[in-house]
């Protein structure tokens, strides 16, 4: 298995594991997701774009997992400390190639992004109902320090 990071001949396999993706981001909160598909004109502009990548887990030509990592800024508020930091913004990994280590290969190849860059740190957002995303997260020593809470009217 290798990763690489994708170019345009990559996006009808990229369209297909976003469809998992928003699956099972629809599962999880069918109140906010709905399975779709992610617009080609995005997934190109991600391959195109000099501040983000998706890193391919790969084997034999056959595309097993994305993350979608981008460059980014915080916010210029005087209370808001400035940082460079690499956002972890999608991963995926095919439900018939989970367990097997896919997703701590992609979040090093994550990290390692974001330190050739030169950035102070990695941020994602995970679903509270996707267990098995937090538990690989946890177990790569990501640490929660945000809630974002909703109330349903």
């Amino acid at each position: 298995m290798k990763i690489t990071v994708a170019k345009k001949d990559d996006l009808k396999q990229l369209q297909a594991l976003y469809q998992i993706l928003f699956s099972d981001m629809h599962r999880l909160q069918p109140f906010y997701y709905q399975n779709g598909e992610q617009n080609p004109e995005f997934i190109l502009s991600m391959i195109k774009g000099k501040r983000s990548d998706f890193l391919l887990a790969e084997k034999e030509s056959k595309l097993l997992g994305f993350a979608l990592v981008q460059e980014v800024e915080t916010p210029s508020f005087d209370c808001v400390l400035p940082h460079r930091y690499a956002y972890l913004m999608d991963l995926v990994v095919h439900p018939q190639f989970r367990s097997h280590g896919i997703g701590t290969l992609l979040l090093n190849a994550v990290k390692d992004w974001a330190r050739q860059r030169r950035l102070e740190y990695v941020e994602l957002t995970v679903l509270q109902e996707n267990a098995g995303a937090i538990r690989l997260y946890e177990r790569e020593n990501f640490q929660e320090t945000m809630k974002t809470m909703r109330f349903i009217l």
